[in-house]
């Protein structure tokens, strides 16, 4: 069945494969996961969101929606705008539970490097 996948598919997946041998780190970073390789979304370990919308868990991978769903509806009960930006979910997959946790930006960010590419 690999050999139905793209140049680049395949390129990935070994990458993947070789990362998790290695115990290294690689972030992917999307508004949703359909925009990903379905070999990515099955061979994560955590999985992050900043509160989705409605509209994300329309667009999201059939694999994905279950989850999707559950991290909006976890959103939709945390009172207060200011809050609901620090919050994130994390689904831990290698023990199936939702950890909530909070962040503030760091101290070096500002409104411009936000901005930077638009």
């Amino acid at each position: 069945s690999r050999r139905s996948q793209s140049g680049d598919a395949v390129e990935l997946d070994d990458l993947l494969a070789i990362s998790g041998q290695r115990q290294q780190l690689i972030l992917f970073i999307s508004h949703h996961s359909r925009k990903l390789d379905l070999n990515i979304c099955t061979a994560v370990h955590r999985i992050i969101w900043k509160r989705p919308t409605y509209a994300h868990r329309l667009w999201e991978r059939e694999e994905m929606s279950d989850f999707t769903t559950k991290a909006f509806d976890f959103f939709k009960g945390i009172k207060g705008v200011l809050i609901q930006k620090k919050t994130s979910l994390v689904l831990d997959l290698d023990n199936f539970r939702f950890l909530q946790t909070t962040n503030n930006l760091p101290p070096w960010w500002s409104d411009e490097i936000s901005c930077l590419f638009q």
